[in-house]
């Protein structure tokens, strides 16, 4: 069976800069239980690469 969630997911640091849960979700349903092998934090992280927690899956950066 083909694996549908990001194996990152549970430990994934970005979502605790969320205010909104809403947000949260959309990302999540995209991204982390979608289309995760087009994330790139997930892809710097199978680089072996630093990710940054403000990082969003579509390489975009979270606003502070």
């Amino acid at each position: 069976m083909m694996n549908v969630e990001c194996p990152y997911l549970e430990q994934c640091p970005m979502f605790k800069h969320f205010k909104l849960e809403a947000t949260k979700q959309v990302f999540i349903i995209q991204y982390c239980r979608g289309a995760f092998q087009t994330c790139e934090r997930k892809k710097l992280r199978d680089n072996g690469e630093q990710v940054p927690e403000k990082l969003l899956p579509d390489g975009e950066y979270l606003a502070c």
